[in-house]
């Protein structure tokens, strides 16, 4: 067998992770991901992605005495909303050895390195799932009392988004002063009341409450002008299912056929929040329930759905009305509408709404893929290193094309974590 090289092996890479492949392997891990849309109307321009929206719909209809004038005509009003591709970029290495192990077997190769691989597409996923319930800002948490001068723990608002070997960097809120940059998250701990986080290294004295932990290098309003215009990271549901601020350039205030409904509930989530959810669906968006049929679903932390779940059982018993797996708190279809559940869900939201008009956008090519750009091979060696580096990389964005068919209830109680 011929000896196996960097290029040989870069292409039998290429075979066994193609981009259909690994998107396969996204929905199949993360199958939050698979509700949104892969593809919607969108045109791919200098800017990104240009989306026609209607921001105003005509309405102009009444009942009238055959005699009577007819209603004035009106008009509907539509727009152009624009998404920013973002680039999310994976590395992991190889080394000389396992290289040369891998010479005239390409299967010890893929022994050796396709664990890499794996885990690196996981770890991707699994932040792109949580990014879907994020903002784009890049915020992870704020400090809650003044932290230690210590690794920690540190108790912070919230840890939904932390991963071990996470960089962060810490922001004094007040100021706007970068406190700490490129800091490692070492463990973090969700157990009710308390969320903690540990760092790799101990805090400044000068970390005090309410500073802001941020993803390394995303707080764009740190950043001087024009590039704080941008958010660096994903702009997920938690800028798109809001009823104030500016979403894909369309501003509510001016629009507010751009508007959700947001309920904070302050209490737990149960049939009558869901119900007067559904009721404020209909008035905000117009859309009949019976029109939104079986695409209206529920997308909260599993810690909501096992609320629902204890009261779907007496139901299920008793009634046969809703369809619950008694033995699994994840399966359940409360009040009709189907509960899909995410860790990676903030525990006390949830969102109630249309998820069709929830869209993957990706540019040409634009799939999670490993990268080939830089000199035409999947794998880079390393100048002076006996090492090679492998890049996955991916240009694409959320975005959600109608903000008026979703409902977020805040503040729920988390009644079980």
């Amino acid at each position: 067998m011929a000896q196996v090289t960097t290029t040989s092996l870069g292409e039998y890479l290429k075979r066994v992770y193609s981009p259909q492949d690994i998107e396969q392997l996204v929905n199949l891990t993360y199958p939050v991901l698979e509700e949104c849309a892969r593809k919607g109307s969108a045109m791919l321009g200098g800017s990104g992605f240009y989306i026609p929206v209607r921001t105003k719909s005509a309405e102009g209809h009444a009942f009238i005495d055959e005699t009577d004038d007819l209603p004035a005509a009106q008009q509907s009003k539509a727009k152009t909303a624009v998404v920013t591709p973002k680039v999310q970029v994976g590395v992991g290495q190889l080394t000389g050895l396992s290289l040369s192990v891998s010479s005239g077997d390409a299967m010890a190769f893929a022994r050796a390195f396709d664990e890499n691989v794996q885990q690196t597409i996981e770890a991707m996923s699994a932040y792109r799932e949580g990014a879907l319930f994020r903002d784009g800002t890049g915020i992870l948490a704020t400090f809650v009392g003044d932290p230690a001068a210590t690794v920690g723990p540190h108790a912070v608002t919230d840890v939904s988004y932390f991963r071990p070997g996470m960089f962060v960097d810490i922001w004094d809120d007040a100021a706007n002063d970068l406190q700490l940059d490129n800091e490692i998250v070492d463990f973090s701990w969700s157990a009710s009341p308390d969320q903690t986080v540990t760092f790799a290294t101990a805090l400044p004295a000068a970390v005090g409450a309410g500073d802001e932990i941020y993803i390394a290098n995303s707080n764009t309003a740190g950043i001087a002008a024009p590039q704080n215009k941008e958010p660096i990271g994903l702009i997920g549901t938690n800028a798109a299912v809001e009823d104030t601020g500016t979403y894909l350039t369309i501003d509510r205030a001016v629009d507010s056929a751009w508007k959700s409904e947001v309920v904070t509930v302050s209490g737990f989530f149960d049939e009558d929040v869901l119900l007067r959810g559904r009721d404020r669906l209909t008035q905000r968006s117009g859309i009949g329930l019976n029109a939104m049929g079986g695409r209206m679903k529920v997308l909260c932390h599993p810690v909501q759905a096992s609320t629902l779940f204890k009261l779907a059982i007496p139901r299920v018993r008793f009634s046969g009305t809703d369809s619950v797996d008694l033995g699994n708190a994840e399966n359940v279809k409360f009040g009709g509408v189907p509960v899909v559940t995410s860790y990676q869900c903030p525990a006390d939201r949830a969102i109630l709404g249309d998820f069709s008009y929830v869209n993957t956008l990706y540019t040409s090519g634009g799939e999670l893929h490993l990268d080939t750009q830089y000199n035409g091979s999947a794998l880079k060696w390393v100048a002076t290193k006996d090492a090679g580096l492998f890049f996955l990389k991916s240009y694409f964005a959320f975005a959600c094309r109608r903000p008026n068919a979703f409902v977020q209830f805040k503040a729920l109680s988390e009644s079980t974590r």
